[in-house]
């Protein structure tokens, strides 16, 4: 089952209503992803909020969202996108990312 994570960055927040939403960035089979605001910190810039739906998965796509999760948290890398925290809430698992503001990979690679 899913459990809360949490890391070093997790002072921006670990509750929904910790951020402001400013606009989606996108949507997929499970999950809308979208530009935030923290609330509580002052100096972090806007981020990245993943909210994936588990109400709809299988255990087996649950697994491999927390798979997700625990891989991000590892990554440490200049060239890949950091990794601030995530959390559960409202059958919802967020999962908050450092903003590219070019967008992706895969909107570099197609223009």
């Amino acid at each position: 089952m899913l459990r809360e994570t949490t890391n070093q960055y997790s002072s921006i927040g670990n509750s929904i209503k910790d951020f402001q939403i400013l606009k989606e960035l996108g949507r997929g089979s499970f999950g809308i992803v979208f530009l935030v605001k923290p609330l509580s910190v002052g100096n972090v810039e806007n981020v990245v909020m993943k909210k994936i739906s588990i109400r709809q998965m299988t255990i087996k796509q649950q697994r491999a969202a927390v798979r997700e999760v625990q891989i991000l948290r590892k990554l440490r890398h200049p060239h890949i996108i950091k990794f601030f925290t995530s959390f559960l809430e409202y059958d919802n698992l967020y999962i908050l990312m450092e903003y590219a503001e070019n967008g992706d990979l895969n909107s570099l690679i197609a223009s």
